[in-house]
C-alpha cells in the first residue's frame, strides 16, 4: 500500500497550485512526468496544471505528462483511446441516433460531456433515464432496480416517467451499445476497474477535488494507488456539491492516511462572507472540523430585496468582477433576463453564452472599422455573415470574402479598403452613424445598444489572449462557480420546488451548495432575501 496523504484545502487556500506544487518537488527528486498519475477535475485545470509545471521545468513539453487528465481521459487512453475507442463513445452524435431510432426527446447531449463532471439540464423524461443510468452505476448499487428505489425517494421524476418505461429504455440503451461496440462514460471507468488497468511504471498518485468522486471513481482511484509509492488526495468535503451525481463526500472525510495537511489560510475569503459561510456549514454533521481562516480584509455582507438594489454603477466604474448565483439554471436564466432589461454587461459561468459574449467582438470589429482601424479577413467574415446582403453588398461579397479567409487568413484590411470587398454606399452611411449597430442582422440589438451607449467599447473589446469578450458581470448556477472567484459575489436565496424539498431531505447536501457560493467572494456578499418562504435559511433574520 502506498503512503497516503489527505489534503484538505479550504476556500481559497490554493488547493490546486500546492498539489501542483508536490508535483514539482516530486520531479525534483527525480520522478519522471510519465511516473506521475494527477487526475484533474476538468480539462481546464489540466492545461492550468501542465502550463504551471512545463514552465517551471521547461525541458518537458505537454506529451511528456500522458497521466496528468481527467479520471474519465486516463480510462479512456488505457482503453486504447482515439485509436481504438474513435467513434464507438456513446456520446454526441451516436447518442442522437439512438434518441431518433426510438424516438426519444433526449435534450441533454452528455452528462459527462468531454469527460467532465457537468451541471446537467433535465428537460425531458428520457434524460432522467439517462442520468440515472449514470448515476445507479456511479454509487455502486448491484443492479439498476436497487438504485431505482432511492433515486426516487430523493427527486421528483418528471410526468410520463416510470419503472416500466425507465426499465424499457435501459434495456434499449444497453442493447444498442452492445450491438454497436458502444461505450458511455461510466462504462469507461467499469471497464478499466475490470480489467484492472492502471498507467505503467507510476510511482507518484496525485487526486485533486476528492471530495467530489462517486464510489465507482474512488474505487478506479484505488486501483491505481496500489501501483504508487506515494500518494496524495487533496478535497474539502465542506465543499462536496456534486453528490446528486453520485458523489459521497464521507469517504474522503473517513478515509485512513498516513498524514494529513490541513490549508485553513483562506487567501479570497475576507471576514464578514467568512463569517456567513462558517456559520452555513456548522448546521452539518458530515464535515471537516476545523475552520479556515478568513483575510486581514473585513469585507462586508448585505441583505437586498432584489437585483434592482445593488449598486451596479459602482461595480462598472471600479472595474470589479461580479458573480450572480442562483441555487438553479432556472432561476439562473431569470436572472440573465433581468440583466438584459437593465443594460448591464453580462456572461455566463457556464453553457450557452451571453448575447454580449456571442455577438459582443462582432461590434466591436465593426466600430474598429468605422474608425478606419485594421481588422483581419476572418473578423470581416464574420461581420458578413451578421449583416444582410442587401442593401449593404453586391451579389457575391460574402462567398468572396469567405473564400478570401481561406486562402489568406491573415490579410487585413481597414475601412478604405471594403469597396474591393463588395461593400455598398449603404453600408458606408451606417460607419459614420451613432447607431451602427443597427446595421448587423443579429438578436438582442438593442440590449447590445444600450450596453454601448452606456459603457462604450470597452465592454465589447476582446481579450487579446483568448479573443473573448470577458464580461465584468458572470451569471450562473453556484455549481458552475466552483474553483472560480469574483471581487463581488450577489447570492439569490431562493429555492425551486425540487430544490426546496432536497432542503427537506438532504439539508447538509444544500448547506454545502450555499458554503460554496459564500466563499467565492474577494470582497463582499450581496444576499437577496426572495418573498417566496421556499428559501435558503442563509440567516435567521434580516
Amino acid at each position: 500500500m502506498s503512503s497516503r496523504t489527505l489534503i484538505i484545502g479550504s476556500p481559497g487556500s490554493g488547493k490546486t497550485h500546492f498539489l501542483t506544487g508536490i508535483t514539482g518537488e516530486e520531479i525534483k527528486v527525480g520522478v519522471f512526468p510519465h511516473e506521475i498519475i494527477s487526475t484533474t477535475f476538468t480539462r481546464a485545470a489540466r492545461r492550468e496544471t501542465v502550463g504551471r509545471l512545463i514552465k517551471e521545468f521547461p525541458q518537458y513539453r505537454y506529451e511528456n505528462f500522458p497521466w496528468v487528465r481527467t479520471i474519465h481521459s486516463i480510462c479512456y487512453a488505457l482503453l486504447g483511446g482515439k485509436e481504438v475507442l474513435g467513434g464507438r463513445l456513446f456520446e454526441s452524435e451516436n447518442k442522437r441516433k439512438f434518441a431518433k431510432e426510438f424516438h426519444y426527446d433526449l435534450s441533454v447531449e452528455g452528462l459527462m460531456g468531454d469527460f467532465e463532471t457537468v451541471d446537467a439540464m433535465l428537460r425531458s423524461e428520457f434524460d432522467w433515464y439517462e442520468f440515472f443510468d449514470n448515476w445507479w452505476r456511479n454509487c455502486c448499487y448491484p443492479n439498476w432496480e436497487a438504485g431505482y428505489s432511492k433515486f426516487i425517494k430523493t427527486v421528483e421524476l418528471p410526468p410520463g416517467c416510470s419503472y416500466s418505461n425507465l426499465s424499457k429504455y435501459l434495456e434499449r440503451k444497453n442493447k444498442y451499445k452492445k450491438v454497436n461496440g458502444f461505450l458511455d462514460y461510466t462504462d469507461l471507468l467499469l471497464t478499466v476497474l475490470d480489467s484492472q488497468l492502471c498507467p505503467p511504471d507510476t510511482k507518484v498518485l496525485l487526486v485533486d477535488e476528492a471530495m467530489d468522486l462517486s464510489p465507482l471513481q474512488f474505487k478506479v482511484v484505488f486501483l491505481w494507488e496500489r501501483n504508487c509509492s506515494r500518494s496524495y488526495l487533496c478535497g474539502d468535503v465542506n465543499q462536496a456539491i456534486f453528490s446528486f451525481q453520485g458523489a459521497d463526500p464521507s469517504i474522503l472525510l473517513n478515509m485512513k492516511r498516513d498524514k494529513e495537511i490541513f490549508l485553513k489560510q483562506s487567501f479570497r475569503v475576507p471576514k464578514a462572507p467568512g463569517d456567513v459561510a462558517r456559520m452555513i456549514i456548522h448546521r452539518n454533521n458530515t464535515r471537516y472540523h476545523q475552520d479556515f481562516l478568513s483575510t486581514d480584509k473585513d469585507g462586508y455582507c448585505e441583505w437586498v430585496s432584489s437585483m434592482e438594489d445593488i449598486p451596479w454603477k459602482d461595480t462598472m466604474v471600479n472595474g470589479e468582477k461580479v458573480f450572480i448565483l442562483s441555487r438553479t439554471r432556472w432561476l439562473a436564466s431569470q436572472k440573465s433576463n433581468l440583466l438584459i432589461k437593465r443594460g448591464l454587461p453580462f456572461g455566463t459561468l457556464r453553457g450557452k453564452n451571453s448575447p454580449l459574449e456571442s455577438k459582443g467582438r462582432i461590434v466591436y470589429n465593426l466600430y474598429k472599422l468605422m474608425c478606419g482601424e485594421e481588422i483581419d479577413i476572418s473578423e470581416l467574415d464574420e461581420i458578413v455573415n451578421s449583416i444582410p446582403s442587401n442593401p449593404y453588398l453586391v451579389r457575391g461579397a460574402k462567398k468572396f470574402i469567405h473564400e478570401e479567409k481561406n486562402r489568406k487568413s491573415i490579410i487585413t484590411v481597414n475601412s478604405n479598403d471594403l469597396k474591393d470587398f463588395g461593400f455598398t454606399e449603404a453600408f458606408f452611411s451606417f460607419l459614420n452613424d451613432r447607431e451602427f449597430i443597427d446595421v448587423l442582422k443579429i438578436d438582442n440589438k438593442e440590449y447590445l445598444k444600450a450596453i454601448w451607449r452606456k459603457y462604450g467599447y470597452k465592454c465589447f473589446a476582446p481579450d487579446p489572449l483568448t479573443g473573448k469578450v470577458d464580461p465584468p458581470i458572470k451569471n450562473g448556477t453556484i455549481h458552475s462557480s466552483k474553483g472560480g472567484e469574483a471581487d463581488r459575489v450577489v447570492v439569490d436565496t431562493q429555492l425551486t420546488r425540487r430544490t426546496f424539498e432536497a432542503l427537506s431531505s438532504d439539508p447538509e447536501g444544500e448547506n454545502r451548495v450555499f458554503y460554496v457560493a459564500t466563499t467565492r467572494t474577494r470582497d463582499g456578499l450581496y444576499l437577496i432575501s426572495a418573498m417566496d418562504p421556499r428559501k435558503f435559511p442563509l440567516a435567521h433574520s434580516r
